[in-house]
């Protein structure tokens, strides 16, 4: 059984019909997870700023431009990802990464009609972190079907497990998305947000 995309997942959520993309549960996360000040961000500004329509390009005009705008984002997504634990992968996400998976959802599904793409753009700035706090994709990965049978029934109230802690300020918990939790099971990949303080917020990158 194939490990289900974030793409798929986010869209899924908007569209229960198109089928669940949801587990159940596995071990609870280990405690806080810390962030030095070496941590890369773009300023604030850029990281909140929403997609809109006039940056997404049609199909054939992102196949002229998606080698090297694919290169761009995923060195950018290197830096922005961090392993927790050995099945458990947070990408910190922002303008770029929320464009790059709308361009590609575009490309995937062969969209041209207005109403889809205007979808696609209100559904996948979501991921954009919003007050000054961090959004995050959560995947829980495991390489086959028996170890996710085996551990993923584990996985329910994940949620009450997962921190965020910035130098010595207290640790902030993560708001998951409600949508994605259910009372037997969770998804493999959920949405979450850090609330950051002033104290919080490293000093942006020039």
């Amino acid at each position: 059984m194939p490990m289900a995309s974030p793409m798929r997942c986010l869209r899924q959520r908007r569209h229960p019909s198109r089928g669940k993309c949801r587990w159940p549960r596995a071990d609870p996360a280990p405690a806080p997870v810390s962030l030095d000040s070496n941590f890369e961000m773009t300023s604030t500004e850029t990281m909140q700023k929403e997609v809109t329509r006039e940056e997404v390009l049609d199909i054939a005009q992102y196949e002229k431009v998606r080698p090297e705008f694919r290169k761009q984002v995923l060195a950018a997504k290197e830096i922005r990802r961090m392993a927790l634990g050995p099945h458990f992968t947070l990408l910190f996400e922002n303008h770029l990464t929320a464009l790059y998976q709308i361009q590609e959802m575009i490309r995937v599904e062969r969209m041209v009609h207005e109403k889809d793409i205007l979808h696609e753009i209100k559904t996948y700035n979501e991921l954009i972190p919003s007050d000054g706090g961090l959004s995050v994709t959560l995947l829980i990965e495991y390489e086959t079907e028996a170890e996710r049978a085996e551990h993923l029934p584990k996985l329910l109230g994940v949620e009450e497990h997962i921190f965020l802690q910035v130098g010595d300020n207290p640790p902030i918990p993560a708001q998951f998305d409600q949508r994605q939790l259910g009372e037997d099971r969770v998804s493999s990949v959920q949405y979450l947000r850090f609330p950051l303080g002033d104290a919080d917020k490293p000093t942006p990158a020039k």
